[in-house]
């Protein structure tokens, strides 16, 4: 798919149609296309009138748009020729135009999309694996994921296969490995992503055992999310100041078929870094329907509340909250991070056991803060745990430094 597509000369799309049943050719009025002049009686001033939401109505919120194949299709086409209900639109990486503006649409109309100038930095980067490129290859990413998360898939397993073509195209970019869509260069942001804004898609993913459910991908892959998701803000550059607590071991992922972008049946993460122990509880407020965002975290095994983490999100991934409610769960601080505004945040992983060995776990949420007085508070819980634990001389659990050596799968 991906040949197919990047090779082409051009994509015709028939966006104005509901289905495969339509065309491409509708009914027009020529005069809803052109652009209207005028002048006001205060100036002598040119004014041009037009539809400043066609773009969006029609093309960008389109049927044909709002599915998951198409997103990468459009992406790795060169040029896209759309066939809307009123008139016809272009775009290529280098340019956007209509019947209205055939010489370019106006930045006003267009704003910022994600086929323009940022898939051409990504595809034809002549600087291919630089560390810097690699980077904003990365981010480049990130904002692809996150527009194919809001897409339309029939068939959550073919998830992957349906950006595949575009993660196979970003390869040489980006470089590394693929992991289940992570790339094992930039792990820890593609692993803290979190649910998005949009409640009504919302998904319904239960915490049965795994062998029960239609596998996708490992919990800590975005692909295993069945809704819109958000990555942490963007950096300005690679080496803008993140502070890591913990370390990466290794990672694996387990093939389908002979495609490292396709299809995955299993993997797991190998990491180092402190833990502490916490509990997911639903309160008692009666006359209000509590969604997952509403549950509140109580810190250590015995269950106590801190203030100064008090005001965190907690983003779980998934509605139902009955397999954790007033259970163990641990946290995992991964990394500190800018954010916006010349702020910053700490984002840990909320883990539940897998209950198939010890130090397993799957990844169940985000945990984001932002003041000091919450990390110190939070450290001091992964110390308190760490003393609890007793030293185990193995490959997992306690090591002799206090912190502990897990699988997330």
């Amino acid at each position: 798919m991906c040949d197919v597509y990047s090779n082409g000369y051009c994509n015709i799309c028939a966006t104005a149609a509901k289905d495969g049943s339509e065309g491409l050719f509708r009914d027009r009025k020529p005069l809803q296309v052109q652009q209207g002049w005028f002048q006001t009686a205060s100036d002598e001033d040119d004014h041009c009138v037009f539809d400043a939401y066609a773009w969006a109505k029609e093309v960008e919120n389109s049927v044909l748009t709002s599915r998951a194949w198409v997103c990468q299709e459009r992406l790795l086409s060169r040029r896209n020729l759309h066939f809307g209900s009123k008139q016809l639109f272009w775009e290529c990486r280098d340019h956007e135009a209509s019947e209205t503006f055939p010489k370019g649409v106006p930045e006003a109309v267009f704003k910022r999309s994600i086929v323009k100038s940022e898939v051409k930095v990504l595809l034809n980067s002549i600087d291919k694996c630089q560390a810097d490129m690699s980077f904003k290859g990365a981010q480049i990413w990130e904002e692809i994921v996150q527009l194919f998360m809001r897409s339309n898939i029939t068939f959550k397993t073919d998830r992957l296969v349906a950006i595949g073509g575009m993660a196979n195209a970003a390869s040489q970019t980006i470089g590394g490995k693929y992991l289940a869509g992570v790339w094992e260069n930039h792990l820890l942001s593609g692993i803290l992503w979190n649910a998005g804004y949009n409640p009504s898609k919302t998904s319904k993913f239960s915490l049965a055992p795994p062998e029960t459910q239609e596998f996708i991908a490992p919990s800590w892959s975005w692909a295993s999310f069945n809704a819109e998701i958000d990555f942490p803000p963007p950096r300005t550059h690679r080496s803008e100041g993140i502070e890591q607590f913990l370390q990466i071991l290794e990672t694996h992922v387990d093939l389908a078929i002979d495609n490292p972008f396709g299809k995955v049946c299993g993997g797991y993460i190998k990491l180092k870094g402190e833990i502490a122990s916490a509990t997911c509880y639903q309160p008692k407020i009666s006359g209000s329907q509590l969604s997952s965002q509403d549950f509140e975290i109580l810190f250590g095994r015995d269950g106590r509340e801190l203030e100064s983490l008090s005001s965190t999100l907690a983003y779980y991934d998934f509605e139902d909250m009955t397999e954790i409610d007033h259970k163990e769960v641990y946290l995992l601080p991964v990394c500190r991070l800018p954010s916006w505004y010349d702020t910053w945040e700490v984002r840990a992983l909320i883990l539940f056991p897998t209950n198939r060995a010890r130090w397993e776990f799957r990844r169940c949420g985000v945990f984001i803060y932002s003041t000091d007085e919450a990390h110190e508070d939070l450290m001091s819980e992964c110390t308190s745990f760490s003393r609890g634990e007793k030293y185990e001389s193995s490959e997992f659990g306690r090591q002799d430094d206090g912190k502990f050596i897990i699988k997330i799968f």
